[in-house]
């Protein structure tokens, strides 16, 4: 649960569009920056199915697009 987790945080609030792309570009091997996410994925996937129906929706909720409600938001 806490991998699925990390890798949606770090994939989706910590790597920007702009680290992507320096990663892609200047990594001393090609594509190695694409294998390694790749590989990260798979590992989440695989321990998908060792978990509970309730640690999966754990981590749905956690990987949900957080909204603040409007009084604290203003």
């Amino acid at each position: 649960m806490l991998l699925a987790c990390n890798f949606h945080l770090i994939n989706k609030h910590y790597v920007t569009r702009e680290m992507a792309y320096l990663a892609k570009e200047y990594h001393s091997k090609e594509g190695e920056f694409k294998r390694r996410r790749d590989a990260a994925k798979i590992a989440v996937k695989t321990a998908r199915i060792f978990i509970s129906a309730q640690a999966r929706q754990v981590i749905r909720e956690y990987s949900r697009v957080w909204q603040l409600a409007p009084s604290i938001s203003s």
